[in-house]
């Protein structure tokens, strides 16, 4: 690294943790620009002292004595705490890395531009003044903020996800009562369950401790849903699916057109689980699903889970597999740019062994599939 900027952005997460977040541009080797987001970090003091200590310990930390000479930019939005001349973030920063000039963040002046533009419109100024509207609403309120809250789940690494599952049942019963009284609704699950369910004439749906675990609020050390969820007045747990292991038989066919009868029905089981359990014949194998989306995992042994979870952060999540295994998985990529970032990634790994890609290299990663053999690391 031969200079840098950093840049730096304090904003208020919806739990109202002030978080600091941090992004470091240099040129590298290659005489190219390099934008990279480094962490978000709590803050306390949000005084432009506060907020200087922070970034002056994440500089020293990414670039020991070396970067007082390399740190040749500073860049943030235009509040006073930060771009003051006299007292601000940028003027203290200088103070220790005289090379450091401060540049208005470029996206803040395009906002500021926009909103000017569009002031004299009025239904662009009546949606914006709601849209800040709805914010003060929750935030001035603790009560009218706890309608937004969601009660803890019992493991931190496993994802909630808003529109579906229990998140969708709680809404629902905060907000939409008479739905579920009046439609006479006795049992919710997945399509997969719902499949399950009617192939065995089952009472009750059932489905696995894969599809559970997605759902939310599930317990994988009892292999049943969270007490929470049972000691909720407002949670609807009557109609949550049974919790069966995945790859248990459920029941039998009954009456299915153009099936026989009495073909053993296994629980549904979760995609990712299968698809991984395809390729993963070793515990030293890690794999690349890639589908809908792209996503990194290992499976590791309950006894191994619980040293690794505390040394992963939470994007970490850990979820059910096959064997008395978790399945640990780091954050999937979606949408359009999942196969153009991914053939970046391929590129770098590539670059960092010692070969240069050429252009028709690089094009070939991009456009055509990559053999098995990429999908698959040890």
């Amino acid at each position: 690294m031969k200079f840098c900027a950093i840049l730096a952005d304090e904003t208020t997460d919806v739990s109202c943790v002030s978080q600091f977040a941090v992004t470091l541009r240099y040129i590298s080797a290659e005489n190219k620009p390099v934008e990279k987001f480094l962490k978000f970090v709590d803050v306390c003091d949000r005084t432009a002292s506060g907020l200087s200590a922070v970034l002056i310990d994440e500089l020293n930390a990414i670039g020991g004595p070396d970067i007082k000479n390399k740190l040749i930019a500073q860049t943030y939005d235009g509040a006073a705490v930060m771009s003051g001349s006299s007292s601000g973030v940028q003027a203290i920063i200088k103070e220790s890395f005289p090379h450091a000039h401060y540049v208005h963040c470029y996206a803040h002046q395009v906002n500021l531009i926009l909103k000017k533009l569009t002031a004299h419109i009025l239904p662009v100024r009546l949606f914006f003044a709601n849209l800040s509207g709805f914010a003060s609403y929750f935030s001035v309120s603790p009560k009218q903020s706890d309608k937004l809250r969601l009660p803890a789940q019992s493991d931190r690494h496993q994802t909630l996800s808003t529109g579906y599952g229990c998140a969708t049942l709680f809404w629902l019963a905060q907000h939409r009562q008479a739905l579920i009284k009046d439609q006479g609704f006795t049992a919710c699950g997945t399509i997969m369950d719902y499949l399950v369910c009617r192939f065995c004439s089952l009472d009750h749906p059932v489905t696995s401790d894969h599809l559970a675990a997605s759902f939310g609020y599930f317990n994988k050390e009892t292999t049943a849903w969270d007490e929470i969820l049972r000691q909720r007045e407002d949670f609807p747990y009557q109609l949550l699916p049974h919790i069966i292991p995945a790859g248990k038989v459920v029941g039998y066919t009954n009456n299915v057109p153009g099936l026989a009868n009495e073909i053993p029905v296994l629980v549904a089981m979760g995609d990712t689980q299968c698809a991984m359990r395809a390729v993963l014949s070793s515990p030293q194998d890690a794999v690349v699903n890639i589908s809908t989306s792209i996503q990194l995992g290992f499976a590791v042994s309950k006894t191994k889970k619980a040293k690794i979870a505390e040394m992963s952060p939470p994007c970490i999540s850990f979820c059910p597999y096959f064997d008395d295994q978790e399945l640990a998985l780091f954050a999937g990529l979606n949408g359009g740019n999942v196969f153009h970032c991914f053939a970046e990634s391929v590129a770098q790994w590539v670059y960092d062994l010692g070969k240069i890609l050429t252009t028709d290299d690089y094009c070939s990663v991009s456009c055509y599939s990559l053999p098995m053999e990429f999908t698959k690391t040890n």
